[in-house]
């Protein structure tokens, strides 16, 4: 397995060629810039803390322990995210194409 950080907030995990596990953590309040997911879907797990993500049309959804979500939004401007006031842990796993 290898492990590196990548801006502060995101650690990704690799377990052989055919997984990828990204660990998201943070700190409270923490505000990433837009983004989307790519070049794929991801399946998203938050694991503790929470996590409002902010879409371009000015809707919002938080994300709490235990939520699993699909992220699709491979061709949208993106969300951008920030992290709850007890910061935030979470997983995400590319899917194939």
């Amino acid at each position: 397995m290898r492990a590196f950080g990548i801006a502060d907030a995101v650690t990704r995990l690799y377990a052989g060629d055919a997984l990828s596990v990204v660990l998201i953590t943070g700190k409270p309040g923490f505000q990433s810039p837009a983004h989307n997911v790519g070049p794929g879907r991801e399946l998203g797990l938050v694991v503790r803390g929470s996590a409002t993500a902010f879409y371009g049309k000015g809707e919002s959804h938080v994300f709490r322990p235990g939520d699993l979500t699909l992220f699709e939004d491979t061709g949208s401007k993106g969300r951008s995210v920030r992290f709850g006031p007890d910061g935030y842990v979470g997983l995400t796993v590319p899917l194939a194409k």
